[in-house]
C-alpha cells in the first residue's frame, strides 16, 4: 500500500477536473497521487477580490466542492434585512421573525474571514481574527445547503449557530431567537 503524501502549492498552478474544465485556485493542499490526474484537491483556498468573487464563489465552489475563501474587510455581500431595509436586530426579538425580509448590498464589516462553505452540507465555518492579527474564534453557522445561480450562492441560516473559541469553549449563539422563531 502506498503512502499518501500532500503538498501545499500557490498560484499560479492549474487543476484540470475534466477535459473541459481547468480552474487556478490561490493556494491548494493536494495529495502527491493526485497531482497528474484530474482529480479535486484535498482543500482549495480563494483570495475573493472585486473582480474574481462571481467565480471564486460561484464557479469554483461549486466544481471543486471544498473551496474556503477569504472575505477581506470591504468584501461587497448581500446581507438580509427588514423590508424597510434597517437590521433585523434592531426591532424586538418577538416581532423578528414575524416581519418579511428583503437583500441589501453591504460589505463585509470588520477583519477579514476565512470561510469553508462545502458544497451540499447545511453548515459553513467561519474563522474570525482580532484587528492585533491574533485568532479570535471558530463561528459554525448552521444553515440550509446552499445554492446558486449564475451570479450569487444562497443559503438560509438555522439561526442557533456555534462559537468556538481557542481555549475549547464551546458557546451557543442565538438561543434566544431560536427558541422565539
Amino acid at each position: 500500500m502506498s503512502q499518501q503524501f500532500v503538498r501545499g502549492f500557490v498560484a499560479p498552478l492549474d487543476v484540470i477536473l475534466a477535459e473541459d474544465t481547468l480552474l487556478q485556485p490561490d493556494v491548494l493542499v493536494a495529495r502527491t497521487a493526485d497531482l497528474n490526474l484530474p482529480a479535486a484537491p484535498e482543500l482549495a483556498v480563494e483570495v475573493l477580490s472585486h473582480s474574481t468573487r462571481g467565480v471564486d464563489l460561484l464557479l469554483k465552489r461549486e466544481r471543486l466542492q471544498r473551496l474556503v475563501a477569504w472575505l477581506a474587510p470591504q468584501t461587497p455581500v448581500l446581507k438580509s434585512v427588514l423590508p424597510n431595509g434597517e437590521d433585523v436586530r434592531s426591532v424586538q426579538l418577538a416581532k423578528r421573525f414575524t416581519l418579511g425580509r428583503a437583500r441589501k448590498r453591504s460589505f463585509w464589516q470588520g477583519n477579514g474571514a476565512l470561510m469553508i462553505a462545502p458544497t451540499g452540507w447545511p453548515w459553513s465555518v467561519w474563522l474570525f481574527w482580532n484587528a492585533d492579527g491574533s485568532f479570535r474564534n471558530v463561528y459554525v453557522n448552521l444553515e440550509q445547503p446552499h445554492v446558486r445561480d449564475s451570479e450569487c450562492v444562497y443559503t438560509r441560516d438555522h439561526v442557533l449557530d456555534l462559537i468556538v473559541y481557542p481555549d475549547r469553549r464551546v458557546v451557543r449563539q442565538d438561543e434566544d431567537e431560536f427558541a422565539d422563531c
